[in-house]
């Protein structure tokens, strides 16, 4: 199972699902997760964050529209 995330241009959009796909990967460890950023800002501030990075890089992918 994939699952597409779009998120918002805020950081807080990435703070609020997160604790959602941790749950859902520990209740479906195949899931695929996909997050589609909608500008570089945004995801800068993800990788200058380095508790989400590290999560959305080692478990989910991230590619920026």
């Amino acid at each position: 199972m994939i699952l597409y995330v779009f998120l918002g241009k805020k950081l807080l959009s990435v703070d609020t699902i997160i604790p959602i796909i941790i749950f859902l990967k520990e209740k479906f460890p195949k899931l695929r997760v996909c997050f589609f950023v909608p500008d570089s800002k945004t995801f800068e501030d993800i990788q200058k964050n380095h508790t989400l990075a590290e999560y959305i890089n080692s478990h989910c992918m991230i590619i920026r529209l």
